[in-house]
């Protein structure tokens, strides 16, 4: 815990102010949102002082912690951002959104990524789901991609769905509804 900063909530790491920083910039790196300056400032309020714009190179904050701090993401091996976003956000599409909030961390390519990057995600995650409907024309692979941001896990969707499926992977009901991993 730094010297001075209050006892309410958790700490999840210290950041030291750099140059041209602010309580709205810090808390949109750490916390990715902007708005919870506040929080930022409630935590530190006895280092900060009085005046929330009064913060200074080289001084130490307590980032909050808890649930309501930003989720995090390892990079794996033959991860993209696509993938992860399709696997941690619910929606593929959102990976510019993902890229734009790790601009730093992963470069100017964001077609390369190295693993062991932690990546910070977006609030307002999109809720995994839980079942799919098969469409027509759907393979489980295709399914696998779709919902789970990587088609060659196809084999834990049908382990986990033989009964609906049956004993042929490769003949799926327009309608049958699947359980997702």
């Amino acid at each position: 815990m730094v010297a001075g900063m209050e006892r309410t909530g958790s700490v999840a790491h210290v950041h030291v102010v750099r140059r041209g920083e602010s309580l709205w910039s810090i808390a949109q790196d750490h916390l990715t949102d902007a708005t919870r300056w506040q929080d930022v400032y409630r935590v530190n309020r006895r280092v900060i002082g009085a005046n929330p714009d009064h913060i200074v190179p080289g001084m130490r904050l307590g980032m909050p912690g808890g649930s309501s701090g930003a989720a995090q993401y390892v990079v794996r091996r033959d991860d993209s951002l696509w993938t992860i976003a399709a696997r941690e956000l619910g929606d593929a599409s959102r990976w510019r959104e993902l890229y734009a909030l790790n601009r730093k961390a992963v470069g100017s390519d964001p077609s390369y990524l190295l693993p062991g990057t932690v990546l910070r995600l977006p609030h307002g995650r999109s809720p995994k789901p839980t079942q799919v409907a098969v469409r027509q024309d759907d393979s489980l692979w295709t399914i696998a991609a779709r919902e789970l941001g990587d088609g060659s896990r196809w084999r834990e969707l049908y382990a986990l769905n033989r009964k609906a499926i049956g004993s042929n992977p490769n003949y799926l009901l327009p309608g049958t509804v699947l359980r997702l991993p």
